[in-house]
């Protein structure tokens, strides 16, 4: 029914080509310190802001450092079991958005979560609160297949990312080299030493988080107390096996949404044939790419004025996450009223972003991603 998300996340069409770090957790003997800021005005009077000054290459800490911000909501309890480490995925979730968020609703994490710990959110590498990762918003934002079909489709989408990550070195500076996953794992047991060395790490990681938890756990398994992972990735796998997996998984996700606006009225599609309402608007857009007059391609909010169909397959991955909306995370009632404005010929609500600057959240995730896995897959026949 529904073509594979495969592509559009395909990491040969990766902007970087590095191979994973060495599974070494050795740390530098010195004894690492978190400085924290005065609470902002705005904060839950729980919250506290901080920093932790890192090496930027654990192998040669000679090579200058790195400065990583982090939030944590204090809990209430009496008896408290320590601190909780979160990280929501990704890669390149902000942590510490998420933990200002809870702080807001207790419902993000529950009572009894927020009973028994105080939530540590730490922003990894060139994210959020952390410096930036920055590259060149014009090259982000040209238009170029992700869905390659050919030989030539596929080496120019590997030209383009590679002048794009060229880029990001240019405007980053060597610290793109060192946003991978390990790095984070040991960054992780600096804050933990800085914290109580004679804690044990607790831990709650989704989606990308879980590759967070199970590299920490690996390098650190003797000061692993609780862990939590949900969404397991399984980086034993090649990288084409596991988009593969992931893109399966949106698909279930995707019949599932199309089940659920058979059966609920909070479907803006029910009883209407959501799938084949999707399937027409995806023939649509492969024909002509659907008008988007809601975006600007100025400001925080900037999107593209029209909408591919590959851009429509992208952008629905992130509104089937969550079928019921939270205070960040939109649910699937939105996607079902993006559907049907689609259908209709607006679709703003489907429009993919614009970076309008150097430092753009999503150009971290790439980074990360990227450094992540080893690729392999140099021809069409290898995806």
């Amino acid at each position: 029914m529904f073509v594979p998300l495969l592509l559009s996340l395909a990491y040969p069409a990766s902007i970087l080509a590095l191979s994973i770090r060495p599974r070494n957790g050795a740390l530098p003997s010195w004894e690492p310190t978190i400085t924290w800021s005065e609470r902002i005005a705005s904060d839950h009077p729980r919250i506290q802001r901080g920093f932790i000054t890192v090496p930027m290459d654990y192998h040669h800490v000679e090579k200058g450092r790195v400065e990583l911000g982090m939030v944590r909501f204090s809990t209430v309890g009496k008896a408290p079991l320590g601190t909780l480490f979160y990280n929501p995925g990704g890669p390149g979730g902000v942590a510490s958005e998420d933990i200002l968020a809870a702080a807001q609703d207790e419902h993000y994490f529950g009572p009894p979560v927020l009973e028994n710990y105080d939530i540590l959110g730490l922003d990894p590498r060139g994210v959020g609160m952390t410096q930036p990762v920055k590259c060149n918003p014009d090259l982000f934002n040209e238009r170029v297949s992700s869905f390659p079909t050919t030989e030539d489709d596929l080496r120019k989408l590997i030209t383009h990312n590679e002048a794009f990550g060229k880029s990001c070195f240019d405007l980053t500076g060597p610290l793109l080299n060192h946003l991978d996953t390990v790095n984070l794992a040991k960054d992780m047991e600096c804050v933990r030493r800085a914290l109580n060395s004679d804690e044990k790490l607790n831990f709650f990681g989704y989606s990308y988080g879980s590759q967070v938890g199970l590299t920490y756990a690996e390098l650190y398994p003797e000061n692993v107390n609780r862990m939590a992972l949900d969404g397991i990735l399984d980086h034993t796998q090649d990288e084409t096996t596991t988009l593969n997996d992931e893109a399966t998984a949106y698909e279930m996700t995707l019949d599932r949404f199309f089940a659920w606006c058979n059966t609920t009225i909070d479907c803006t599609l029910h009883g209407q044939n959501a799938a084949g309402i999707f399937q027409s608007i995806l023939r649509k857009a492969d024909e002509q790419p659907i008008p988007a007059p809601g975006c600007s391609s100025t400001g925080e909010s900037a999107c593209r004025s029209d909408v591919t169909a590959e851009e429509i397959r992208t952008k629905i991955q992130n509104l089937l996450l969550f079928q019921n909306a939270t205070d960040k995370y939109p649910g699937w009632d939105l996607l079902s009223r993006a559907m049907a404005e689609t259908a209709e010929g607006n679709a703003t609500l489907l429009s993919s972003p614009l970076a309008t600057s150097e430092s753009f959240e999503a150009y971290a995730g790439l980074a990360i991603g990227c450094q992540d896995w080893l690729h392999e897959s140099t021809t069409l026949a290898d995806l």
